[in-house]
C-alpha cells in the first residue's frame, strides 16, 4: 500500500512539471533538433538608412536557427546566419542574421553571379525592407559621377 501511494505521488509530481512547461509552436517541427538558439557574440547590425558594405563568404546561410533577438521579438523567428567580413575589418569574421526572405534571395542571386560584396541598406518602411547594391556597380557609379 505504501509503495502504491509513493508511486502515485511521483506520478502527480511528474504530471505537474510537464504541464508547467510552456509549449512553443514551431515553424518547421522536422528541423527542431538541429535548429537551436545560438548566441551572437560578434555580429553586424544594420541601422535604418545607413549603408553597410558586407563581404559574403557563401551565397547560402552557414546555419539556420531560431532567435528572439535577445528578447526583442515576442516569439522566436527563423533566421539565416551568414559568416561575413567587412572592409573595415577584413580578417575578422562576423555573423549577419537575416530574417527577410527577399534579402536572403538577393544575397544568393548576387553570389551566383560572382558578386560577393554588397552594400546593404535597411530602409525605413513598414514592413522593413532592404536595398542591395553590388559594390562593383557602386564603384562604377562613383567613377561616372567624377568623370574618369
Amino acid at each position: 500500500m505504501e509503495i502504491q501511494n509513493q508511486e502515485s505521488r511521483e506520478e502527480e509530481a511528474t504530471s505537474t512539471t510537464v504541464s508547467q512547461e510552456p509549449q512553443q509552436s514551431s515553424y518547421a517541427p522536422e528541423f527542431d533538433e538541429w535548429v537551436k538558439e545560438k548566441p551572437r557574440a560578434n555580429y553586424i547590425r544594420l541601422k535604418t538608412g545607413e549603408p553597410k558594405v558586407i563581404h559574403f563568404k557563401s551565397g547560402k546561410p552557414n546555419e539556420m536557427l531560431m532567435s528572439d533577438f535577445g528578447g526583442k521579438s515576442a516569439e522566436p523567428k527563423p533566421v539565416a546566419r551568414y559568416l561575413v567580413t567587412t572592409p573595415e575589418e577584413p580578417n575578422e569574421e562576423k555573423s549577419f542574421d537575416v530574417t527577410s526572405k527577399r534579402l536572403a534571395a538577393a544575397i544568393e542571386a548576387n553570389f551566383a553571379r560572382g558578386i560577393t560584396e554588397l552594400e546593404i541598406t535597411k530602409l525605413a518602411t513598414n514592413p522593413v525592407s532592404y536595398q542591395t547594391i553590388a559594390v562593383i556597380a557602386r564603384e562604377k557609379q562613383k567613377q561616372m559621377a567624377t568623370g574618369r
